[in-house]
C-alpha cells in the first residue's frame, strides 16, 4: 500500500462534497471515511498541515472523480440516478469480492450526492422503480432504505460520517439474502424451513461477508448484525438489547420501506397508514417521530386524490405535511390525462383528500413525465 500526503492531491477535494477517497492520519490509521464531506477551507489545510494521508491507490482519475463528485451534472438526473443505482445493483448482485469495501464506498459516494442535492427527487425514484431483473426488489428495497435512513439521521443531528456509515449499512444489510429476498418477493410462497434459517441468521451472514470483502467500519458492520434485534430483546439473530442507535434507526426505516413496496403475498400499504402503524407501535421512540416528520403524510411517490376529483403523484413535501407538491395524472372522471399537470394542493379545489393505493390505478405514469413536471 503506497501513501501520498493529502496536500498532494489536496486539488482534488471539493468541499462540502463527499470525499472520493479515504484520510489517515500521519500513523496511517482511518481518520475520515471516503464520502465524509469536509465543509471549510480551514478544516482542509489543518489537515494537510497535520500531516495527513492518502492511499494512492484510491485516488479515482481525473475524469471519475469529476464523475463520482458531480453525477447530477454530467448528465440528466434520471439518467445519472439510473447509472448510478445501476453501479450500486452490480456490486451487490457479486458482493463475494476481496474488495468490496473498495467498491462500495466508489458507487455509493455519487449516490449519497445526488440524496443530498435533491432528496425528494431520490425518494420519488426510490418509490417510483418497480420493475426489472429479480434482484430489482431487493436493491429498491435497500436504497429507499437508505435514503430515509440517511435523511432521519440528518434531521437527529448526526454528522456525515455516522450518516454514511448508515446509508451503506441500509444498502448491504441484506447482502446474504438478496436473491431470496427478492423471490419471496416476487412469488409470495412462505419460506421453507431452510429459507427461515437463512433469514434468521443473514445479519450475522451479511457483516461476515462485509468483513471478507475488507469492510472496517465497524459503525456499518453493527448495524448490519443487529439491524433486527429490538429494545426488548426479542429481536434476531442474538436476541439482545443494548442496540446500536445506527442499527435501531435501520430497523425503523426498514420496517417503514418495507410496508411500502408491494409484494406477490400482499399489495404495498399507503404512507399514511405505514406512519400510523409506526407511531402507534413505536409511541415513545423519537426515532420513530423523527422519521414519520421526515417523510411526512405524502411522501414522493406516494399516490393521492384530491378535491378536485383527480388522482395524483407526490412530487416533492410542501411547505406543510398537508401540502404536497402533486402532479395530477387523471382528470376528474378517472381517465387518464395524456401529460401530469402539476397541482398547488394548499388550494382548497385540489386539497389533498386521502392516500390512494396504487394498484387501484388503471395505468402508471411514465417517470420522465412526472419529472418533466417537477
Amino acid at each position: 500500500m503506497s501513501l501520498v500526503p493529502l496536500s498532494s492531491v489536496k486539488h482534488r477535494v471539493c468541499l462540502q462534497q463527499p470525499l472520493p477517497f479515504a484520510v489517515l492520519d500521519a500513523s496511517g490509521q482511518l481518520l475520515l471515511n471516503r464520502g465524509y464531506r469536509i465543509e471549510t477551507p480551514e478544516q482542509l489545510d489543518n489537515l494537510c498541515d497535520r500531516g495527513s494521508l492518502v492511499r494512492e491507490e484510491d485516488v479515482p482519475q481525473e475524469e471519475s472523480a469529476q464523475q463520482a463528485t458531480e453525477p447530477a451534472g454530467a448528465t440528466c438526473p434520471l439518467e445519472a440516478w439510473s447509472s448510478c443505482t445501476a453501479r450500486v445493483g452490480s456490486i451487490l448482485a457479486n458482493s463475494r469480492q476481496p474488495s468490496l469495501d473498495a467498491a462500495l464506498d466508489e458507487a455509493s459516494t455519487p449516490v449519497l450526492a445526488l440524496v443530498a442535492e435533491d432528496p425528494d427527487f431520490a425518494m420519488l425514484m426510490a418509490m417510483r422503480e418497480r420493475n426489472g431483473p429479480k434482484v430489482q426488489h431487493a436493491l429498491r428495497h435497500s436504497l429507499h432504505t437508505a435514503i430515509v435512513a440517511r435523511l432521519v439521521g440528518q434531521r437527529l443531528g448526526w454528522d456525515t460520517a455516522a450518516m454514511v456509515s448508515t446509508f451503506k449499512a441500509a444498502l448491504t444489510m441484506n447482502l446474504s439474502m438478496m436473491e431470496l429476498q427478492s423471490e419471496l418477493a416476487a412469488s409470495g410462497h412462505s419460506p421453507t424451513a431452510q429459507e427461515r434459517n437463512l433469514i434468521l441468521q443473514h445479519p450475522t451472514q451479511s457483516r461476515a461477508m462485509l468483513e471478507a470483502g475488507g469492510v472496517r467500519d465497524e459503525d456499518w458492520l453493527r448495524a448490519v448484525e443487529q439491524h433486527h434485534e429490538r429494545p426488548d430483546g426479542n429481536g434476531y439473530p442474538l436476541g439482545r438489547s443494548d442496540i446500536d442507535e445506527k442499527a435501531r434507526l435501520l430497523r425503523l426505516a426498514d420496517s417503514y420501506c418495507a410496508k411500502l413496496s408491494p409484494r406477490a403475498s400482499r399489495p404495498a400499504m399507503t404512507p399514511d397508514r405505514a406512519s400510523r402503524e409506526l407511531f402507534l407501535r413505536e409511541a415513545t421512540n423519537p426515532m420513530a417521530h423523527a422519521l414519520i416528520k421526515e417523510m411526512g403524510i405524502y411522501p414522493p411517490g406516494s399516490c393521492v386524490r384530491l378535491a378536485s376529483g383527480e388522482t395524483g403523484i407526490v412530487l416533492r413535501r410542501g411547505p406543510t405535511m398537508l401540502t404536497p407538491v402533486v402532479a395530477a395524472i387523471t382528470w376528474r372522471t378517472g381517465e387518464p390525462r395524456r401529460e401530469p399537470l402539476k397541482r398547488d394542493t394548499s388550494l382548497p379545489a385540489f386539497k389533498v383528500l386521502q392516500s390512494v393505493a396504487e394498484q387501484a390505478l388503471r395505468f402508471s405514469p411514465r417517470t420522465e413525465a412526472l419529472l418533466a413536471v417537477a
